[in-house]
């Protein structure tokens, strides 16, 4: 899944929304966005207001995408600032590449 954290008043959150639920939608991953500021989205009209986990994962800019492993909880940081889906798609990959050979 998918933690999307924005402002409402950011213009480049709301450049990224669509971005975002796109890239979700094509890979059937949950998006939870979060608002900063309780500002809405269009995309996400059930946006949940933030409750201190953007301190506890130290989201200091938005838009800002954080991917999360359900089954393990490990959470890979994919965008501060707006990118393009086909970057999002490079950044899971090479993410989620295992890094040297395991024995």
């Amino acid at each position: 899944g998918l933690f999307f954290f924005f402002k409402g008043q950011c213009p480049y959150c709301h450049g990224f929304a669509p971005i975002v639920k796109n890239f979700a939608q094509k890979y059937d991953w949950d998006v939870l966005a979060i608002s900063l500021d309780g500002g809405k989205l269009r995309e996400f009209p059930n946006a949940k207001n933030d409750n201190g986990v953007s301190t506890n994962l130290g989201v200091a800019h938005v838009p800002a995408l954080i991917a999360i492993n359900p089954k393990t909880g490990d959470m890979l940081p994919l965008a501060y600032g707006m990118v393009s889906e086909s970057e999002i798609e490079k950044r899971v990959m090479l993410l989620t590449q295992p890094s040297g050979a395991h024995p």
